[in-house]
């Protein structure tokens, strides 16, 4: 019995506090599944449908023309159904800074990508909540926290799977969202 009301607090604060920060991070995450199309929404060049005419030797010399410090390293990213035009990156060695390009499928002229509140944003808000490495250590931080309410409130919850399966919403308030809370913290838990 003392084992199931130490763990009270410990499930309260331990879910309360994180979840918020968590909510954040798990919406980002769901919004950067369509980074891709995020940030070609944010490049209206980039907005026809025209899929691009160009093949990997002509971008590789646009690169070999228009690029003539040392290279580290380049890559090229071909047209997709997410993206209908070339993207073209380099690293060059003296300065460490990279740049991309993509091609207009339909002048063939290399633009400019300048990150975008697009896509990347949420992206890297999702993961490192823009904060470099200690915004990984939180974010980690976090989700040990969440996973310490779940299992201190199976131990809280001594009828967790006979709880799952009983709602009522007509029962006074507080027990309708005790019920609502056990339902959606098992569903969650795997």
């Amino acid at each position: 019995m003392k084992l199931r009301q130490s763990m009270a607090g410990l499930h309260t604060w331990g879910g309360l506090l994180p979840s918020w920060l968590l909510f954040v991070i798990i919406f980002a995450g769901t919004v950067a599944c369509f980074d891709k199309e995020l940030s070609r929404w944010m490049r209206p060049a980039l907005h026809d449908g025209v899929v691009s005419s160009l093949g990997a030797d002509d971008v590789r010399g646009w690169l070999q023309q228009n690029v003539s410090d040392e290279l580290h390293a380049f890559w090229m990213h071909g047209p997709t159904e997410r993206e209908p035009y070339w993207r073209l990156g380099w690293e060059v060695d003296a300065t460490k800074t990279i740049h991309n390009i993509a091609f207009d499928p339909r002048s063939a002229q290399a633009e400019p990508m300048p990150e975008t509140l697009g896509g990347e944003f949420f992206f890297k808000l999702h993961y490192n909540l823009h904060a470099g490495d200690i915004g990984m250590y939180i974010v980690g931080l976090a989700g040990m926290f969440m996973l310490v309410a779940l299992v201190s409130g199976v131990i809280i919850h001594r009828r967790i799977f006979k709880d799952f399966f009983t709602l009522r919403p007509k029962a006074n308030g507080q027990r309708a969202w005790l019920d609502a809370h056990n339902l959606f913290g098992v569903v969650g838990f795997p």
